[in-house]
């Protein structure tokens, strides 16, 4: 059972990144903003700043 558990867990991990970096790839054909290029890390840290200000 904990192996299951664990190759399944894997797995995921996989696919996740897989579809992180295929999403940054179809984000690098968008121009280049503010000097940088856009990607998956870059809006989820924009989407995700206020919330760390929130905290503190």
């Amino acid at each position: 059972m904990g192996l299951k558990l664990a190759i399944s867990i894997a797995t995921l991990l996989i696919i996740v990144l897989g579809l992180q970096e295929l999403t940054n790839l179809a984000l690098k054909q968008i121009p280049i903003i503010f000097g940088h290029p856009l990607t998956i890390n870059r809006i989820l840290s924009w989407a995700c700043f206020p919330f760390t200000i929130l905290i503190g």
